[in-house]
C-alpha cells in the first residue's frame, strides 16, 4: 500500500475542497473527496478531534487507529485474493497519524437503492454481481457489516 503524507493546514481545510471535489453525498463517519479517478475518505471524528484538540491522539483515538492499520496492513496484504473488489490503494497521514484513505472513484457507479429502477434483467444481473462480491468477502474471511444504500 502506498503512503502520503500531508500537512495539518491541509488536512483541516479538507472540508472545504483542499484535496480535490467534495462529493454531494457524504458519509457518517468520512469526508468523501473526488480527485480525478480517486475517492479520498477523510475519518470525520479524526478530523473534529485534530480541529479541538491538534494533532495528539487520547488511549481511545489511538487504539481505534491503530485497528484502522491493523485492518488496512491485513487487507493490503490479501489483496491479490479480490478480483471483484478494488481496495484502497495509498494511505493518508498527517503527523504519522493515519486520517484516511485514496481509492478508485467510479464515475457512474450507482448505489443499491437505485438498481431497483433497472429493468428486471439488469437488477438481476446487479444483484447476483452483489452477492458474488459477498462471496468473495466470504472467501477471504471479511464480514462487510456497513450495509447501506449510500455505501453499497
Amino acid at each position: 500500500m502506498n503512503r502520503i503524507d500531508i500537512d495539518l493546514e491541509t488536512l483541516k481545510e479538507s472540508k472545504r475542497g483542499s484535496l480535490g471535489t467534495l462529493l454531494d453525498k457524504q458519509g457518517h463517519t468520512s469526508i468523501a473527496i473526488r480527485n480525478k479517478d480517486n475517492l479520498i475518505k477523510i475519518d470525520k471524528e479524526l478530523l473534529t478531534r485534530i480541529g479541538l484538540f491538534g494533532i495528539k491522539l487520547d488511549k481511545d483515538l489511538k487504539a481505534y487507529n491503530n485497528r484502522k492499520i491493523e485492518l488496512l496492513n491485513h487487507l493490503d496484504s490479501i489483496r491479490d485474493n479480490f478480483k471483484l473488489i478494488d481496495l484502497p490503494h495509498t494511505e493518508i497521514y498527517c503527523n504519522n497519524v493515519l486520517v484516511g484513505t485514496i481509492g478508485k472513484y467510479y464515475e457512474d457507479s450507482k448505489d443499491i437503492f437505485q438498481i431497483m429502477y433497472l429493468d428486471e434483467i439488469e437488477r438481476q444481473r446487479k444483484v447476483i454481481e452483489a452477492l458474488d462480491i459477498f462471496r468473495e468477502l466470504e472467501l477471504n474471511k471479511i464480514v462487510y457489516v456497513d450495509i447501506h444504500t449510500g455505501n453499497f
